[in-house]
């Protein structure tokens, strides 16, 4: 019982302390009236705004309604000659997603700090990782596409190459902020090197 009177006590005590809402309505008002003022400014093409015509908008409401009406009676008479093309384009997005993951396992332990003490490689390696998170995805495919021709076969290399990037990056990064103290503890031990008898 006491106890729960303390916690109540402190809720109170906490509820007195902040301050109370402001319910100041000119305030509101203000904000926004100046908003508006701002959206009507941004339509007027003689200070830099959009030329947007109300009038046409208006008169030509029923375009708009019919379109709205398209898209609510879809045709799907266009399924039969697309669920192939769609099945081979998940066909290209998993083989791409599995052969970067196998790859960069071996490179993420290459970009890695924990994993590779070396600075040399490990510089090279990520610059690397760089330079292909550097290039858009669609750059890829066009390169591809005027080497290889058109088909799956860009697509695949496409998404392997985005894929590589990402995954080395993201991995690698985790490793190197993660607790790393068991790979301490299954390096060897470092002997202590003998000091020479002086003759």
């Amino acid at each position: 019982m006491t106890t729960t009177t303390a916690l109540t006590d402190t809720t109170d005590d906490i509820a007195a302390r902040i301050p109370p809402k402001s319910r100041q309505l000119w305030r509101t008002l203000v904000g926004i009236s100046a908003l508006l003022l701002f959206t009507i400014a941004t339509t007027i093409p003689a200070i830099g705004g959009i030329n947007i015509d109300l009038a046409s908008i208006v008169h030509n409401w029923h375009n708009g309604y019919s379109k709205m009406l398209q898209m609510l009676q879809p045709n799907f008479d266009f399924l039969p000659r697309t669920w192939r093309p769609m099945v081979e384009t998940l066909q290209m997005a998993l083989v791409g997603a599995a052969a970067s993951a196998v790859v960069s396992i071996s490179l993420t332990l290459w970009a890695a700090k924990p994993t590779n003490p070396d600075g040399l490689t490990r510089s090279i390696v990520r610059t690397m990782i760089n330079v292909i998170r550097a290039v858009p995805d669609l750059v890829y495919a066009t390169v591809l596409v005027a080497m290889v021709g058109v088909g799956a076969l860009p697509g695949v290399l496409t998404l392997f190459l985005f894929n590589i990037g990402i995954v080395v990056k993201l991995v690698s990064e985790a490793i190197d902020s993660a607790d790393h103290s068991y790979m301490e503890a299954g390096r060897p031990a470092r002997r202590p090197q003998k000091q020479k008898k002086r003759s």
